[in-house]
């Protein structure tokens, strides 16, 4: 009886394409572990603060209307756009930021919001990438043996 070809673990697609990960200032934003790390520090944020900044380094360097923040952020529910500034003084204020500096979001009057501090998209090493190149790296080592 023949030997079943081992299985190898593949993310759902789904999951890579959510999965993440922002570098700005001192900070990092990952995704998918729903997580705002400063220095490698977990700071405390609630979930529509996440989500709103997520939307806002998801688009770093364009306006983001409050419209389009407030229909992602609260698909479901009716809000009003002071919400919407109660969460963003509240990500100000996790990020050292404030309105009068704007390090992080300047407010566009009467429009949105847009993040403007430098930010770097990292990429993400998955199970699969991992696994693929450490079979490379022992097929290319096999290859040498043979000649």
């Amino acid at each position: 009886m023949a030997t079943p070809a081992p299985m190898l673990y593949r993310e759902p697609a789904a999951k890579r394409e959510l999965d993440k990960r922002y570098e700005f200032g001192p900070f990092q934003l990952i995704s998918v572990e729903r997580q705002l790390l400063r220095d490698g520090s977990p700071v405390p944020i609630t979930n529509k603060a996440f989500e709103t900044l997520l939307a806002l380094v998801g688009r770093s360097g364009h306006l983001v209307e409050k419209s389009e923040l407030m229909a992602a952020v609260w698909k479901d529910s009716y809000v009003e756009e002071g919400n919407l500034a109660v969460t963003i003084s509240m990500i100000r204020k996790a990020l050292g930021d404030s309105r009068r500096d704007q390090k992080y979001i300047q407010t566009i009057t009467k429009r949105g919001y847009r993040f403007v501090a430098a930010t770097r998209l990292v990429p993400v090493p998955t199970v699969l990438g991992i696994v693929g190149r450490s079979i490379q790296e022992s097929l290319k080592r096999a290859q040498l043996f043979r000649g």
